[in-house]
């Protein structure tokens, strides 16, 4: 998952942080996050990322599973 995020860094309201939601078209938390910080938030994992960081590894889940959202 790469990050582009256009805003001008220098303006007071800076992104400090990422958050990052893998979801089966059920709404369920699915695959695995890697090399990143995780977080169970409202039991989604979750990746962060903090603001220079611009992409995280994600594994697929071992299912069969035909789309996930990216959030």
């Amino acid at each position: 998952v790469t990050i582009s995020d256009i805003r001008n860094f220098t303006d007071s309201k800076n992104v400090t942080k990422y958050l990052l939601q893998a979801l089966s078209p059920q709404n369920v938390s699915v695959g695995e996050w890697k090399m990143v910080d995780t977080e169970n938030c409202s039991s989604i994992d979750t990746a962060i990322l903090n603001a220079t960081q611009k992409a995280a590894n994600w594994t697929s889940p071992d299912s069969n599973i035909s789309s996930v959202e990216i959030r």
